[in-house]
């Protein structure tokens, strides 16, 4: 087992360092004064490593950065060092002051190990602290980096990733020959793999969008899945492929609207065989190069072709679980023909949706698949009550979406094998989604009421905040403020940029922690849990809500003052240095006043092992930077200190 990263440890630290301060403030004076050194097998130092003195739980203290140690006790008492993830050790003391302790990884702590394969974000002097937790990544964006790896903390999952030289970065494809070879090396050491094939296959999802698959290519992929399989044995495969999006490759030399537009009408005239429609499609094909028509149609067979073959491997078995999403979907298009096609060829092999599962989204489907992860070494399954803000939220088409919230719903409940249950009594998890728009901003005070009684009952609660129109008025966090909802103890929220997305991603984080905390027997673990829980909502409330809907519009308009047209492609010589200063500024400012509400300081109870405590938040930090030359995301890391009142 690998060591867990010095990101963890130092998480860990923080929360420990703040428990045992205010414990240790009660004990007295003892005969004498022990000091030390805790390491691990490899001599690196472990920090906040727990430090007890045997039969006195209240006298105790961790390790500093440097892994040192220093605690008054009686001279012949026995000293319990413990850190998670590690095998505990008792050392009587007998009269020594000194102590050096090796301590060694526990096999039973993190109870897995998954390999998860797709690209990883850079930053060029912060590659370390991304890369360090583990597989292959999401489709490049920063919000599935942060968010993975927290999970499997959680969890109990350490995630591994390949190096950060060979993955892909922003238009940069990876590399994709030492990407499948590191998955070959590093499959032993795992339990189970998330691979993206966009990744396997292309370097990457920008990289995929430029090319298609050729068949020699796909043939490769495919032996490739076998001999992975093969190798991995028993141990179960993931897998998750994206459709292309209905925009055609930057390379075509065609308008890109009139393509489109051919794209929607054949889909539409497929259905509806409108005369109109038919001789307004041969119209448009007269004003586009018909080499490029060929080649935009091509990308699409050969995507139906591979897709296929994925799913005749999962048939077999070869791919444990395949979920093949749509990203940027609309209502009519060709890769909706395809995802139709997809669909019928699924069910005529009579395939359930817990092996092949096609869905909108994109973002979020690797988390989905870590969930799934949990679930099958947990044996949960959720039960599952979904509330809306309104009658109209199910019905409403959110923006890039290729469906209503209400379909999406259903598919992400399929995707986390929930059951379905019709009163809040019934649930273990309500999801509340709540879908604003400049007609129903009446329903938030009413939400946010619902929301906070839920919370008082004990509920447990994953929040969806979403607006038609991208906007903070529109959004429910600035009135759970307002109306003091304990938002501290809301099991996920979620509210970026596509529907999908948000309700993927709330679903996935509840369904995780609500797996998971029940298997976890010790203090110790059962605090770190919460303060993961608490670390990943609090970066999607400072990404989804603060940077989403208000700090992007300030980081834009002063590109434009600057005289900066195009906010998609900074200029990394120019003007990416000094945005980075200004978006850093800014979003501390958010989190500090955040860090001063009356919900923040809010305490909530956490049932222990050594009975309920009185837990508290203080100190929100917050380190953000552009990953790559474009104000759309941003990686984003929380720090906050987590406090026992009693």
């Amino acid at each position: 087992m690998q060591r867990m990263s010095n990101k963890m440890k130092n998480m860990r630290a923080a929360l420990l360092f703040c428990l045992v301060a205010m414990i240790s403030l009660s004990v007295s004076a003892q005969n004498v004064t022990v000091t030390g050194t805790v390491t691990d097998k490899t001599g690196e130092t472990v920090i906040g490593a727990s430090v007890v003195q045997k039969g006195n739980t209240s006298n105790g203290t961790i390790t500093d950065i440097d892994g040192n140690f220093s605690l008054s006790v009686p001279a012949n008492s026995t000293l319990v060092f413990s850190y998670v993830g590690m095998t505990s050790q008792e050392i009587p003391l007998k009269g020594k002051t000194k102590v050096e302790v090796v301590m060694e990884d526990d096999a039973q702590a993190l109870e897995e190990v998954v390999v998860i394969g797709y690209g990883t974000v850079q930053k060029k002097d912060l590659t370390g602290s991304v890369s360090s937790v583990s597989a292959k990544q999401l489709e490049s964006i920063p919000v599935s980096s942060a968010s993975e790896a927290l999970q499997g903390k959680m969890a109990g999952v350490q995630i591994i990733t390949p190096p950060s030289e060979i993955m892909d970065y922003y238009t940069k494809e990876g590399d994709t020959k030492k990407i499948q070879k590191w998955l070959m090396d590093n499959i032993d050491k795992s339990d189970g793999v998330i691979v993206s094939i966009d990744q396997l296959l292309h370097g990457g999802l920008l990289a995929s969008r430029e090319s298609g698959t050729k068949q020699d290519e796909s043939q490769i992929l495919l032996k490739f899945m076998r001999d992975l399989k093969t190798k991995a044995k028993d141990k179960p495969i993931y897998a998750f492929n994206v459709l292309p999006r209905i925009t055609p490759p930057p390379t075509l030399e065609s308008d890109s609207k009139k393509m489109i537009k051919i794209s929607r009408l054949i889909d539409e005239i497929s259905i509806f065989e409108n005369e109109d429609d038919i001789k307004l499609l041969a119209d448009l094909k007269e004003d586009i190069k018909q080499e490029d028509l060929d080649i935009y149609l091509d990308l699409f067979r050969r995507n139906t072709a591979l897709n296929k073959e994925l799913i005749n491997l999962a048939k077999k078995g070869i791919i444990t679980k395949l979920v093949i999403g749509q990203d940027d979907g609309e209502d009519f298009g060709i890769p909706n023909m395809e995802k139709k096609s997809l669909i019928n060829y699924v069910h005529s092999l009579g395939i359930s949706n817990d092996v092949v599962m096609i869905t909108k989204g994109a973002d979020e489907v690797a988390l989905s698949l870590l969930s799934n992860f949990v679930q099958t070494k947990t044996n949960y399954q959720p039960k599952v009550y979904v509330e809306y803000n309104d009658e109209k939220a199910m019905r409403t088409v959110m923006p890039f979406m290729a469906g209503s919230v209400g379909s999406t719903v259903e598919e992400k409940l399929v995707m986390a094998n929930a059951k379905k249950v019709n009163s809040p009594q019934e649930a273990g998890l309500i999801l509340y989604v709540f879908i604003g728009n400049d007609e129903n901003m009446y329903t938030q005070r009413q939400s946010a009421l619902k929301i906070k009684k839920y919370l008082e009952q004990g509920k447990k609660v994953a929040l969806v905040d979403l607006s038609k129109h991208f906007s903070a008025n529109e959004v429910l966090f600035p009135t759970l403020l307002k109306e003091d909802v304990p938002i501290n103890e809301l099991t996920s929220y979620a509210g970026w940029n596509t529907a999908s997305n948000s309700i993927g991603t709330a679903l996935a984080n509840a369904v995780i922690y609500k797996a998971i905390r029940p298997t976890f027997n010790t203090t110790n673990d059962m605090l770190a849990v919460e303060y993961n829980r608490l670390n990943i909502n609090y970066e999607r409330f400072l990404e989804d809500y603060y940077y989403l809907k208000e700090v992007i519009d300030v980081m834009n308009i002063t590109l434009k003052n600057h005289g900066y047209e195009n906010v998609n492609d900074l200029d990394m010589e120019h003007n990416y240095i000094w945005m980075n200063k200004l978006l850093q500024s800014d979003m501390q400012k958010r989190a500090n006043q955040l860090n001063n509400s009356e919900v923040f300081k809010m305490p909530f109870k956490v049932q222990t092992p050594e009975g309920v405590f009185d837990l508290t938040i203080r100190n929100l930090q917050v380190d953000v930077f552009f990953p790559w030359p474009r104000t759309f995301e941003v990686y984003l890391d929380v720090r906050l200190n987590l406090y026992r009142l009693n």
